[in-house]
């Protein structure tokens, strides 16, 4: 039994003592990576630094000096959004409160950088809540609540512009919306009079058409007709022709016929005159003598005069 408690004893021992030789080596290895990362950052290494702080952070995780350091060597490297990140997950650790004032009031500076103003102007108010001899974050809380009175009037200055600008941008959206409007009405009304006079002009072709197809028939109508007259007139002339030709064989029919009619009549004498002859010389004559006596009578009634006639024969 006092063997066995011996033992006990003995074992418990050696992993206190085991337990405080890591505790002291992982204190050293820490403590060594910080001072080569404080060195590089006085130097402004910046990025060997960060190195060194993290290198410090793998051999004691919840190294508090360690996160601060990461925090302020990004910070220099102009990373704030990571560096912003560090300090705010610090100003949730159980620190003591120059530790936590002082990652407050580097919290504010990356979130001054980052021109988040309002959240920085909160960061500095923890700082000086914790810290009110802190005059650089007093200092730094002023400044980032003048810029917020800037951005908040540049805001409002370009949120004017962009109004303006937004005004400007439509109503040369109207106008060029009109200029569009009355181009398309134009190419409406310009395709519109095209297709009118297209229409009128194949209304005129079609009238034309009709026109020259009418005369085109009334052309071959009054061909026809000169046709039909041209052969009647050619079948008159045909038969006019007949007829001539019949004539003339009749007149010579005739005169063949006369000419045999004067063979068989009695040829008369030279200066003998015919009895029908003498009977109308005869006649002629007393129609003279019975003019001539009307005369004498007339006379014989004006002047009383007595007139010898002489007969020839």
């Amino acid at each position: 039994m006092i063997m066995s408690k011996i033992l006990k004893h003995t074992v418990a021992f050696a992993f206190l003592f085991f337990a405080s030789f890591c505790i002291s080596f992982a204190d050293e290895v820490e403590h060594t990576h910080l001072e080569t990362g404080n060195q590089l950052y006085n130097e402004k290494k910046f990025e060997d630094a960060e190195l060194e702080y993290r290198k410090a952070k793998e051999a004691k995780h919840e190294s508090e000096m360690a996160n601060f350091n990461i925090g302020d060597a990004l910070y220099k490297q102009g990373k704030y959004k990571e560096a912003a990140e560090y300090f705010d997950n610090l100003t949730r650790e159980d620190l003591d409160d120059m530790t936590k004032s002082a990652a407050y009031h580097n919290l504010g500076n990356a979130l001054l950088k980052q021109q988040q103003y309002n959240t920085s102007i909160e960061a500095y108010k923890n700082a000086l809540k914790i810290n009110p001899d802190d005059n650089e974050a007093r200092y730094n809380l002023e400044y980032a609540k003048a810029k917020l009175l800037e951005q908040q009037q540049q805001n409002k200055d370009k949120n004017k512009d962009q109004d303006q600008d937004k005004k400007d941008q439509e109503k040369k959206d109207q106008q060029n919306k009109d200029k569009q409007d009355k181009k398309d009405q134009q190419n409406k009304d310009d395709q519109q009079d095209k297709k009118d006079q297209q229409n009128q002009e194949q209304k005129d072709q079609d009238k034309k058409g009709d026109k020259d197809k009418q005369q085109q028939n009334q052309e071959q109508k009054d061909k026809k007709e000169q046709e039909n007259q041209d052969q009647q007139q050619g079948e008159q002339n045909k038969d006019q022709k007949e007829q001539e030709n019949q004539d003339q064989q009749q007149g010579e029919q005739n005169k063949d016929k006369k000419g045999d009619k004067d063979k068989q009549k009695p040829q008369r004498k030279k200066n003998e005159i015919s009895k029908q002859d003498a009977e109308r010389m005869l006649k002629a004559l007393e129609n003279q003598e019975k003019k001539i006596q009307q005369k004498i009578k007339f006379k014989k009634g004006k002047k009383g005069e007595k007139v010898n006639i002489e007969k020839n024969w």
